[in-house]
Formats: structure tokens, sequence, C-alpha cells
């Protein structure tokens, strides 16, 4: 008859479990254990925080804020946010039309962000769409081969009095004679 002892896979002995918290050892066995806020991970040995907020809805009356190992109830949701039934969403600041950008709106967490018009960019209050100085701003570009001229949004090229702008719309040519295209020199 023999006696068989239980290995304690827990001790150094039993080579142990590699728990990043508690171990307990069972007859034939052992498992990690993990301390209250925190839950195994898929490894079974790693313990990792549990997100209350995100968990167990309406632990709070507004604000739920994640801390390691637990939570706590914040004052109001902060900016960006509204409370609904008790638990904190974001506000479609673009479609409450509280952003007053000069243009487009896109909402994000929290917040939102305006955008422009191609020929328009943000002016320092990043709400105010600007007209671009396209000839100014991209002047080493040679947009226009003689004039350029800036428009609301865009910019035109302009040729001189004896010259006309090509199909591309940024090059001049020489205007044709009239009399050169007619064959008889009596209309010229």
């Amino acid at each position: 008859n023999t006696n068989c002892e239980d290995i304690d896979e827990c001790s150094d002995q039993g080579h142990l479990l590699g728990c990043s918290h508690s171990c307990i050892n069972t007859l034939g066995s052992a498992f990690c254990l993990c301390p209250t806020g925190y839950q195994l991970d898929s490894d079974w040995k790693t313990c990792k925080d549990i997100n209350e907020c995100v968990e167990q809805n309406h632990l709070c009356e507004t604000n739920c804020i994640n801390t390691p190992g637990s939570f706590h109830c914040g004052q109001g949701c902060g900016d960006g946010y509204q409370s609904v039934q008790g638990t904190c969403e974001d506000v479609d600041e673009c479609a409450t039309n509280a952003t007053q950008c000069s243009h487009g709106c896109t909402n994000t967490l929290g917040s939102y962000t305006c955008s422009c018009l191609p020929g328009f960019m943000l002016d320092s209050d990043d709400r105010t769409c600007i007209d671009i100085d396209e000839c100014l701003e991209y002047a080493d570009n040679y947009l226009c081969s003689h004039v350029c001229e800036n428009t609301i949004g865009s910019y035109k090229c302009v040729c001189p009095g004896d010259h006309e702008l090509s199909n591309d719309h940024r090059t001049c040519h020489p205007k044709e004679d009239e009399c050169q295209k007619k064959s008889c020199s009596q209309d010229c």
C-alpha cells in the first residue's frame, strides 16, 4: 500500500505555477487567484484590471472613472459628454450646431474638428475658414505663366492684351490675327 503525497505546485519544490498574484494549492493541482478588481487573463496566470465602468453599467450616476483594481465616480461628465440615463455619452457637437464651424464639421469622442472646402484653410480659431491666396502660397510653383489673380476659394491666370489663355488655363499664347485666318483681304 503506497501513500501519495500532494506536491505543492505553488512552492519552489513544485516549480511554482507562475501566478502574478496568489497561488492556491489543491489536492493534485493548483490555480492562480486574483485580488478584487482583477481577473485572470487568458494565460490563467496573469491578473489584469477589470474595467468596472465597462463591465458593470450604472455604477456611477454620471462619470465612472476606472482605476487599477477599482473605480471611482467623478463629478459630471466632462466637456463633450452628457449624462443619458446615468451614463456619460458623447455629444455630437456637429448635430447641435454648437461648433460654429464655417464650413465642415466632424464629430469626435468628446470633441469635434472643423474642416474647410478646397481653396480655404482654418484660421487660428480652428473654426473659421479663410481664403488661401494660391498666388502667394504657391508662387514658387509658377501657377500662371504671366499674371496670377487670387479669387475666393481659387485663383485665375490672366494674360496681357495681345495674348490669350491656353486650354490648360495657366499659360498664355499670342492671339491669332483675324486677317491671317481669312482668305479674303477685303474683310480685314
